[in-house]
């Protein structure tokens, strides 16, 4: 542990960073740290006690594409992802409009 400028308690886990698992719906966010040769890992929302600590390992253009084209993307590492967004049904993994409709939108494959 290490104070952060604002005062605030941070964790660094450094070499430990490499052993984080992938999800196309991940809960947290590996990024460069304050200094070089830092890293930070940010959670992206509420993460319970006890839950994995899970990345993407791909952008995030590649999170809002069809499953399929984040499975091949993803084949360089050896594994196919199950994540929940990978086996949501259909409906389940739309995403809301950024506009003020209110609605989803889901992305079709070619």
């Amino acid at each position: 542990q290490a104070p952060a400028p604002s005062g605030a308690v941070r964790v660094e886990l450094l070499v430990l960073t490499a052993r984080l698992n992938h999800s196309c719906l991940p809960n947290a966010l590996r990024g460069p740290g304050p200094q070089p040769g830092i890293v930070e890992v940010r959670a992206l929302r509420p993460i319970a006690a006890g839950e994995e600590l899970t990345i993407a390992y791909v952008g995030e253009d590649l999170l809002l594409s069809p499953t399929p084209e984040r499975r091949a993307a993803l084949g360089g590492w050896q594994f196919e992802c199950c994540c929940e967004r990978c086996s949501a049904p259909d409906s389940l993994r739309a995403f809301r409009c950024g506009a003020a409709c209110g609605g989803s939108l889901l992305a079709q494959g070619e």
